[in-house]
């Protein structure tokens, strides 16, 4: 197996047969390649503290060859890549408006966040609920599991349900740090038109069907 693919977590590293209808990752001895153009290089391209851009030489089903990109978020080391949570209380669910760097717009969403190393995925959950809202959740669940984007990220994150204590909405505060500027209890009865107005995010858009199949909100 090559060097690069050492590095990545277990279910990553998993070459596929060309033969049976699958994209193999074309294993060499040069591990990573160190080819000038930066179109070639095969192995992990880019990194930094967060993720790592790769590079694999592959082989399709018609047996033509030639390379593809995934993105691993490197809590994906630690079996999961990060947690959606759905604060609920009251009969509302909660949503943040944030301005996020990638589309460059303020959007609404469900608080979510990557997988800090050292916690189980329960306690981020905790973590984030507390960071992104200003209040501590009374307990957290597991509902569901989202991978967002198969084509590109390899991550799974966790959806959780978040029980707020009662009659918190006028505490909630959004986190100044994360760029978040509002936070709004939305009444069950008004959560699919609201989420059919506001609502782009593709992690938040999957948690509310986990939620919906779940019960919570019956």
């Amino acid at each position: 197996m090559t060097d690069y693919l050492d590095r990545l977590p277990e279910p990553l590293r998993i070459l596929g047969n060309s033969d049976d209808g699958e994209i193999q990752i074309i294993a060499t001895d040069r591990g990573q390649s160190d080819a000038t153009d930066s179109n070639l290089k095969t192995g992990i391209v880019f990194e930094d503290r967060w993720l790592m851009v790769v590079r694999d030489q592959v082989r399709f089903p018609d047996q033509h060859e030639g390379h593809y990109v995934r993105i691993v978020e490197k809590a994906q080391l630690n079996k999961v890549g990060g947690t959606v949570i759905v604060p609920v209380v009251d009969g509302c669910i909660v949503f943040v408006e944030l301005y996020r760097h990638a589309t460059r717009r303020w959007e609404w969403e469900l608080p979510r966040g990557y997988q800090e190393p050292g916690l189980t995925p329960e306690q981020n959950a905790m973590k984030e609920t507390q960071e992104e809202i200003g209040v501590a959740a009374v307990s957290v669940s597991e509902i569901g599991r989202v991978t967002p984007n198969t084509g590109l990220l390899s991550s799974e994150v966790v959806v959780f349900a978040a029980m707020l204590p009662s009659g918190c909405i006028e505490q909630m505060r959004g986190e100044h740090r994360e760029a978040i500027r509002s936070v709004l209890a939305v009444p069950f009865e008004e959560v699919d038109r609201f989420i059919q107005q506001n609502v782009r995010c593709g992690f938040s858009l999957s948690a509310m069907y986990w939620t919906r199949a779940s019960g919570i909100m019956d």
